[in-house]
């Protein structure tokens, strides 16, 4: 009956039960030969582990723009919440049952500021989270650009992390 990314991962995850639950965007610029890395990024304890296109073995290729804005996002986040992850965004996540339970009935969003809501809320709660270096190739080149209008969804997710601020802010 809903549409969106968040609303999507959510039913899919509520729907089975297993140790970890995992996405990643399906325009597959992290490819599925990262899948046992980020399932294998579990060892040690972690809660959630995403993959990072900051992390320094990371190989990256994206456009001077998408840069410019993720950097932004990443400052944003850093100053408004004090997030220490560096790439909140990356639509390459895993969790673990305990975060399943724990952390996603508290997210809200259910469109793209899902994921990013999730690892804010998985942050603040203290759990352990994990960041992997990913190969991340912008599938989209030429005529065939991102559908997703860069500044409209930048001023969403600012709206978002001032709701969220608040909401962390109201719930101590």
């Amino acid at each position: 009956d809903k549409q969106g990314k968040g609303v999507a991962i959510k039913t899919a995850w509520e729907k089975y039960s297993g140790d970890i639950y995992c996405f990643m965007d399906a325009d597959l610029a992290t490819g599925l030969s990262a899948l046992p890395p980020l399932i294998n990024g579990f060892t040690g304890g972690y809660d959630l582990v995403i993959g990072s296109r900051y992390h320094v073995h990371s190989k990256v290729n994206r456009t001077f723009i998408r840069k410019i804005f993720s950097l932004g996002y990443r400052l944003v986040l850093k100053i408004f919440l004090g997030l220490k992850v560096l790439d909140a965004p990356c639509g390459f996540k895993a969790i673990n049952s305990k975060i399943k339970e724990n952390i996603l009935p508290k997210v809200q969003n259910d469109k793209w500021f899902f994921d990013s809501e999730l690892l804010i809320l998985v942050y603040k709660q203290g759990y352990k989270i994990k960041e992997i270096p990913v190969t991340w190739l912008d599938p989209r080149e030429g005529k065939d650009k991102s559908r997703v209008k860069a500044i409209s969804l930048s001023w969403n997710y600012f709206i978002q992390i001032l709701a969220i601020k608040k909401r962390l802010k109201d719930n101590n």
